[in-house]
């Protein structure tokens, strides 16, 4: 987002944790209600690009039952994520408040998540932090799955994760695979039926056990025994160790739960408990103000956003803009730097009557070249048109006539007026502010150097006239 978090008004703290702090906030454009998780990374600006850029492609995820990514505002080591808001509390309060749930309740907010991870699963999304506090649960009783903050792309190693939502291959560092994400629900879903996590010993998880695997999953009273059983085995399915011995799609996960849950009776007591919960819920205290570099970004930052958000959105002109504009300021820098100065045409010298015996001339060409070389001396900034091999007339701008004039229409002529073997040189510079005419005699037997001295010093007079 090119503009920052600086139309967004903070109305209170939602959720303090080691890795983020959660503000529920308003669109002030909009007057939509959003969340705003200010994330606490460690690794600096290399992290904060790998979780900025997992969040652009999680924006794709296109599923009611996952939170809505709606900005993404990094910079330095710093890093926003502006979501959808879900009123309602998360799983984790509510099994601290209830101790375990219904099987009712826990099949359909299973339901939910199956969805959640087939859409998460489609764009090649490994989620990698299923635990109970990144599930929302909201008013009527619907899950979302939110917070992925950690979440890679399939085949690549996880950044992060809770304790809680482990698979035995994260464990021992293997690559990402979305049948982890599977084995972290059956993890919730034992948490939300017995009450506790399977492989915990106390507060911590007790990785040893977690690597032997589950031996048996005791059966839930009060269910018919075939329900009781098809329950068991699902979870058995879900934690086998072996990732190919789990269940290996969201498809078939979901027509599982489906066929379970038609056999149940349907529970209302799941959104009563959250309306309940979030009304009791005390505010956490945190600072109602956000990181003020997120608020307002610099400005080479706000165009890097533009040019990035409008290439993700994927459309054919999108992209060939973005490319234009890439490839065009470069270019445009470069003609700026190497853009040619106040231009000078030095025109061929003009003799007014015939040589004059009894006159020595100097040649035209010679004549001419020392004119463009002192000119050179005086303005090297300068571009100096004229017909010698030591004019810039590559950079001629325009053609008028017989002669290259440049665009600042500077023009510098030598010209000899000779009359009864007397010879005038004549230095004519017209340029804006009008013309201006020196002169100097031009005497048989004088020195070359004298000559050129005297040159120099009209050129230099003549130069002043034309650049101011």
């Amino acid at each position: 987002m090119a503009r920052g978090l600086a139309h967004y008004r903070v109305i209170q703290g939602l959720y303090r944790g080691g890795q983020a702090d959660v503000f529920l906030a308003v669109d002030q454009r909009s007057q939509r209600q959003v969340c705003i998780k200010i994330y606490h990374l460690q690794g600096g600006a290399p992290a904060r690009r790998r979780v900025q850029a997992e969040a652009w492609k999680l924006a794709r995820v296109d599923s009611p039952r996952v939170v809505d990514i709606l900005d993404v505002v990094g910079y330095a080591d710093e890093l926003a994520l502006v979501t959808r808001y879900v009123p309602g509390v998360d799983m984790q309060t509510l099994l601290q408040d209830q101790g375990r749930l219904t099987v009712e309740d826990t099949l359909s907010i299973a339901m939910d998540l199956a969805v959640a991870l087939g859409a998460a699963h489609r764009q090649q999304l490994v989620h990698g932090d299923l635990s109970a506090r990144n599930v929302l649960l909201d008013r009527d009783g619907r899950a979302t799955l939110g917070d992925f903050g950690v979440a890679v792309q399939q085949g690549e190693a996880l950044a992060g994760f809770s304790p809680q939502a482990l698979s035995p291959e994260q464990a021992r560092g293997d690559m990402s695979d979305p049948r982890s994400d599977f084995f972290c629900l059956g993890l919730l879903l034992y948490r939300a039926l017995y009450g506790q996590h399977p492989y915990a010993d106390k507060d911590s998880v007790d990785y040893d056990t977690l690597q032997r695997g589950l031996d048996e999953a005791p059966l839930l009273p009060g269910l018919m025994p075939g329900v009781a059983d098809a329950v068991v085995q699902l979870l058995r399915d879900l934690l086998a160790q072996d990732p190919n011995q789990r269940i290996q799609t969201a498809v078939t996960l979901r027509e599982r739960l489906r066929q379970l849950r038609v056999r149940l009776p349907a529970s209302t007591e799941l959104g009563g408990h959250v309306a309940r919960l979030q009304r009791s819920l005390p505010a956490p205290e945190l600072p109602l103000r956000l990181p003020r570099r997120l608020v307002t970004l610099p400005p080479m930052k706000r165009v890097r956003d533009w040019m990035r958000g409008y290439w993700l959105r994927g459309s054919v002109g999108a992209r060939l803009l973005v490319v234009a504009v890439a490839l065009g300021l470069p270019l445009l820098l470069h003609a700026w730097l190497q853009r040619p100065g106040p231009c000078v045409a030095v025109t061929n010298i003009d003799f007014k009557t015939q040589r004059l015996r009894g006159v020595d001339l100097p040649a035209e060409a010679e004549l001419l070249g020392q004119l463009v070389r002192l000119v050179k001396q005086e303005q090297p900034q300068a571009m100096v048109i004229a017909d010698t091999p030591d004019s810039d007339s590559l950079w001629t701008l325009s053609r008028h006539g017989l002669s290259d004039r440049c665009v600042a229409q500077r023009l510098l002529e030598m010209r000899f007026e000779c009359e009864d073997q007397l010879c005038d040189l004549v230095l004519d510079a017209r340029g804006p502010r009008g013309g201006q005419q020196l002169s100097m005699p031009f005497v048989a037997g004088i020195g070359e150097q004298r000559f050129l001295s005297e040159l120099r010093r009209l050129v230099a007079e003549q130069m002043t006239f034309l650049m101011d």
